[in-house]
This record gives C-alpha cells, sequence and structure tokens, in this order.
C-alpha cells in the first residue's frame, strides 16, 4: 500500500512535468517514459480497487442515507430533495459505474495519469478553433442592427414589427381541488389525496395556492387578455406542463401536455404556434435517453397531439431526434400574412436534456448526446447558405447551473460563429424572469442574449406569467418585451382581480435604450453595484409574487452574484466571477456535477 501511495505521487509529479518534453531516447526521455508507465498502471490498479470497494453494495447504503440526512438538514425542501433521491438514487449509481468510476476514465481523463488510450478529452479549445475558423463578422452584428432601427426610429420612420407570446413551465395539477392541503407529503399538494388541513392557511385557494403547481382554471382567464394586448402573431411555447409529482411513476406525463394543446388550439385556432417540451414530460421526470434508437414514446405521443401545428416532415423529424427545425412560413396555420412577415425566418426547437445534470442517462454518454449540437451547427450553416435568420427556443438555457458546460460551452461557440442568424434566444424551466449575455468566446463581447421567462406555474411562490415579444419584422429583433402576470393573492380574495395585467415593459424598467446585447452588458454590471435596481431584478424574479414585498435588500454577496448570474451564458463562467463566500450549496452540486459528468470523449475501440 506504502509503494502504491508512492508511486501516486509520482503520477502527480509526472503530471506536473507534462509541459516539459525532453527527447524520447535521451535519459530524461527514457526515465520520464518508465515513470509514467509505472505510475498509470499503479493508478489503474488502485482506482479499480478502490472503485471496487466504494461501489459496494453496503457503501452505497452508507452514501444514500448521508444524502437523506443532508435533505433534513440542509435548506433545501426536505421533500422534494427525498423524493428527487428516491426516484433517481439507483439510476445514478448504476450509470456512474458504467464509465465514469471506471479506472481507465479516471486515470486517463479525471486525473491525466496515462496518456490517452481508451479515451481522448474532445477539449472545448479545439472545437472553438475549428468553428470560429470560418467567422465572416464582427462582434457587434446585433449592436449594428440596432442602431438601424434607432437610426429609423429618429427620422420618423415607422417598424413593422408583430407580437409573440411565450408560455412556460405551466405545470398544471389537473386534479387540483379548492380547499384542500397546500401542505402534505408529496412535492405537489393541493389534491383530494392531500386531505382538509384544520388550518385555513393551509387550505388551497379558488384560483391557486403559492404552494402548489398551477389551477386549471387560471388558464382561462388569458383569453380576456388578448383584446388589451392584441392577438398574438405566433405562440411559443417552451415545455414543462404537468405537476411536480415524481413519485407515480404508472401516470401518463403527457396528460397536462395534451389538456393544454386542446386548451391552445380552441382558445388560438388559426395562429401559429410552435412547441418544445421540458424536463418534465418524461416519467420518471429528467430522464430521456438521448442515444434511444427510434422514437422515444413520449416523443412520439407529444408529436401525435401536436400534429395540427407541424407539417410532416417536421413531426417526423420530432419523433425521429427530439428536436426539430421549422421554416415558419410553412406552418399549416399560416396566412399570406403570416409568411410574407416571417419570411426566410426558421424556428429551431432545441432539446435541453442534453445538458440537464438531472438526465442520468448522460452519465452513459461520451459525448454530443443525440449529436444535438452537430446537428445545430449543420443546420445554421445550411441558413446561412439559404440567407434565413433563426429563434431559437428551449427549455433550459444554457447559462443555468444544471446546464452541464460541454453542451453550454459549444453553443456560445456556436452562438458566435452564426451571431448574424441568431435574432431570438428563448427560454424557460427556472420558473424565474431572468437573462444572460452571450459573450464571444476570446474576447468576451456582448453578442446576444438568452431570455429566460417567468412560470405560468404558481410553484414556490411566483404568480402566473408569460410574456409578450414585440419584435421587429425585418430583422426579427426584439424591440419590447412585457411581462403579464396573475396576481394570485387578490384573485384568492375578490373575483375581480382573476386576470392578467402588465406589470412592466422591460426596457422601461430597467432604463435600457433598447434591446441590444451591450445594454444588458450594461444592465448585468450594474446590478452589481445598484442595490435598488438589485431588488427591482430579485421582486421580478417571481412575477411579483408571494415574497416579493419582503425583498428589502440585496447585499454585496447578493449583487455580485445577480450580475455574475447574467453577465455570462455558461455556469462554469459565472462561477468563475463569484466571489469566494458567493458559492452556496446549489452552485457547489452544480459544480460537482460538471467534474462527475466530465468533458466529452472520444472512445478508441481497442
Amino acid at each position: 500500500m506504502k509503494f502504491a501511495i508512492f508511486l501516486l505521487i509520482i503520477a502527480i509529479l509526472v503530471r506536473g512535468c507534462q509541459g516539459y518534453n525532453p527527447q524520447k531516447d535521451s535519459y530524461y526521455g527514457i526515465v520520464m517514459d518508465k515513470l509514467q508507465g509505472a505510475a498509470c498502471t499503479t493508478c489503474k490498479m488502485t482506482m479499480s480497487a478502490t472503485t471496487n470497494l466504494s461501489m459496494n453494495s453496503l457503501s452505497i447504503k452508507l452514501l444514500k442515507d448521508s444524502l437523506y440526512l443532508m435533505c433534513s438538514m440542509t435548506n433545501l425542501n426536505s421533500v422534494e430533495c427525498s423524493g428527487i433521491l428516491e426516484a433517481y438514487i439507483e439510476m445514478f449509481f448504476e450509470y456512474i459505474q458504467r464509465k465514469v468510476a471506471t479506472s481507465d476514465y479516471l486515470c486517463e481523463v479525471a486525473f491525466e495519469v496515462c496518456n490517452p488510450n481508451t479515451y481522448s478529452v474532445l477539449k472545448i479549445e479545439d472545437y472553438a478553433d475549428r468553428v470560429l475558423g470560418e467567422s465572416y463578422f464582427t462582434n457587434d452584428y446585433i449592436d449594428m442592427l440596432y442602431d438601424e432601427i434607432e437610426e429609423a426610429h429618429s427620422l420618423g420612420k415607422e417598424r413593422e414589427t408583430m407580437l409573440i407570446y411565450q408560455f412556460t413551465d405551466i405545470h398544471l395539477t389537473l386534479d387540483y381541488a379548492e380547499g384542500y392541503s397546500n401542505v402534505c407529503d408529496e412535492i405537489s399538494c393541493c389534491k383530494v389525496s392531500s386531505g382538509v388541513p384544520s388550518d385555513p392557511h393551509h387550505r388551497a385557494g379558488k384560483w391557486g395556492d403559492y404552494n402548489c403547481d398551477a389551477n386549471p382554471r387560471i388558464l382561462d382567464q388569458i383569453k380576456y387578455s388578448v383584446a388589451e394586448i392584441g392577438e398574438p402573431d405566433m405562440i411559443l411555447w417552451t415545455g414543462d406542463s404537468n405537476d411536480h409529482t415524481l413519485s407515480d411513476h404508472e401516470r401518463d406525463t403527457t396528460e397536462a401536455s395534451k389538456y393544454v394543446t386542446k386548451f391552445l388550439l380552441k382558445t388560438f385556432p388559426d395562429t401559429v404556434l410552435f412547441p418544445i417540451h421540458g424536463n418534465h414530460e418524461f416519467n420518471p421526470s429528467n430522464l430521456q435517453n438521448m442515444s434511444l434508437s427510434g422514437s422515444d414514446p413520449i416523443i412520439e405521443t407529444l408529436a401525435d397531439s401536436w400534429e395540427s401545428w407541424m407539417i410532416p416532415k417536421v413531426q417526423e423529424e420530432f419523433k425521429n431526434q427530439s428536436f426539430y427545425s421549422y421554416r415558419a412560413d410553412e406552418h399549416p396555420m399560416a396566412d399570406e400574412e403570416f409568411k410574407r412577415k416571417m419570411n426566410k425566418t426558421r424556428i429551431i426547437a432545441w432539446n435541453a436534456e442534453n445538458c440537464y445534470l438531472f438526465n442520468f442517462y448522460l452519465l452513459d454518454e461520451d459525448d454530443d448526446p443525440g449529436h444535438e449540437i452537430e446537428w445545430l451547427e449543420k443546420t445554421l450553416h445550411q441558413m446561412e447558405q439559404n440567407g434565413e435568420v433563426a429563434i431559437i427556443i428551449g427549455h433550459i438555457s444554457p447559462g443555468r447551473p444544471d446546464c452541464l458546460n460541454p453542451v453550454s460551452s459549444r453553443i456560445r461557440v456556436i452562438h458566435e460563429r452564426y451571431q448574424h442568424i441568431i435574432r431570438l434566444n428563448i427560454y424557460g424551466h427556472t420558473h424565474h424572469e431572468e437573462l444572460e449575455v452571450v459573450r464571444s468566446y476570446k474576447d468576451s463581447i456582448p453578442i446576444g442574449v438568452n431570455f429566460v421567462s417567468p412560470s405560468f406555474s404558481t410553484f414556490k411562490g411566483n404568480n402566473p406569467a408569460f410574456r409578450v415579444f414585440e419584435i421587429d419584422v425585418k430583422t426579427k429583433l426584439p424591440v419590447k418585451i412585457d411581462t403579464y402576470a396573475f396576481d394570485l393573492e387578490k384573485a384568492n380574495k375578490n373575483d375581480k382581480y382573476a386576470k392578467f395585467e402588465k406589470i412592466h415593459e422591460m426596457t422601461e424598467e430597467y432604463g435600457l435604450r433598447d434591446l441590444r446585447p451591450s445594454e444588458f452588458l450594461k444592465l448585468a454590471t450594474k446590478l452589481g453595484t445598484s442595490e435598488e435596481l438589485a431588488i427591482k431584478y430579485l421582486k421580478n424574479f417571481s412575477a411579483q409574487g408571494r415574497d416579493a414585498d419582503e425583498i428589502t435588500s440585496c447585499n454585496e454577496s447578493c449583487r455580485r452574484i445577480l450580475s455574475c448570474d447574467t453577465s455570462y451564458s455558461t455556469f462554469l463562467e459565472s462561477v468563475d466571477c463569484y466571489g469566494p463566500y458567493d458559492v452556496d450549496l446549489k452552485s457547489t452540486v452544480s459544480y460537482l456535477s460538471e467534474v462527475i459528468y466530465g468533458e466529452w470523449v472520444s472512445k478508441s475501440n481497442n
């Protein structure tokens, strides 16, 4: 054992000397080669023994017990935390043993003690060099388009615009029951099975409850807002329709999506709509095997229910790969006016399951799950040849802590390469109103913005909300972003408040010149220095929900975290920006997940 430890120390020294490359036939070259060989052998023997010991049933049980204890001792929701562990921990350990906990992976990739034999790391630097080697535009392309819009307005020239509604994270509790308990042993309550509480404060309200997912009756109130807002030219629906229940593995998780589909077809029968699923459409939630041969049954069900909005070739593409691109003017509900406005505009519907850290199937992937990054790059390249522009929709934005870096960093590179094509990025998932500035890979210039929209669900204190994007027809860039919210507390007290009302428009709310990327970087910087601005941003997180009035301060650490999170579009960039005491438990878990999942690798057939 002592000898093994000695050789592991030598291994570390060898790794530290990897920048020094003596000639192979020199004395030092021979010594280094032999030392590295011995260190590699020792590493693989030690890691093999260690992983065999740590992955036995007793060790796994002890780790499980420790994790359950952590749920009860931390400020995490213990029911939610324990429910997640119960649903996924067996799969997590099964998949981690397939690759990550093998001696080849640990010694060649994680510790880099051995020369690549089984695995070779696919470095983001190499990817960026290849993709950006063909860049044709400067990193102020979108800003310059906004200059054109600004100049036209200064000359009194009107620009034609159109309206886009976005609905996200609707999370319906289809069996919502007024008067039943909002506290229960499930993540999602307010059902008959939750029981009738003795405390009236725990009784689910008529219109909904801040401790539960959405009451379906709120959906009907959307139609009363249309007269005030204006009919949408297009609707974008970015996933997560069912509630947060984890324990029922037999239920149909597409039932809520079908319900919402029927509602949208009834309420907006002639409106062009583009949908994409979230992580909760799957059963168990979060888990999609991106390498599954043939159609995923959940995706197939969704594609069939969305056939009114999909032409056959798009429906087939979605069934086969769970993401799609779609010429907007080919939509079956597109009239001639819409076709004119959306000529040469393509919707790219991105499946974020390929980067979601709670999709444990990804532990078994070597690189590019579902070949989605490859597909995105090829799609944008073809669009460049065709003179098209893109609106990207997805559920999880790349900058989230739960979107893994091998994907988010490559999306950043792709965005830089095709910044002249990508005009709008719309996401959901967090249930909060947020933004992420996309910056160029080498010089960190702002080139785009990821808009993360608030949820329709009331879960965890949010007011139900949706967004309306007004876009410039010529450029397809957003010029106004309105947030409409339903004040749940007021509505439960008096039906006259049961309606969606505009709570703010983004440029007015934050004093922005317009919605160009450089303006959002200025906003992100100001969030780090202005407590008043930071408080306003935090209140808008939940669409001015239950706890908004209690947000009265945001200290230096709070402001720095907000500034860092909004300044970048990958989680690791944000973490590098944090101060030494800013990292909380959630960020720590996300960072450790990056280590566990690791970089993408190519695997030899040896």
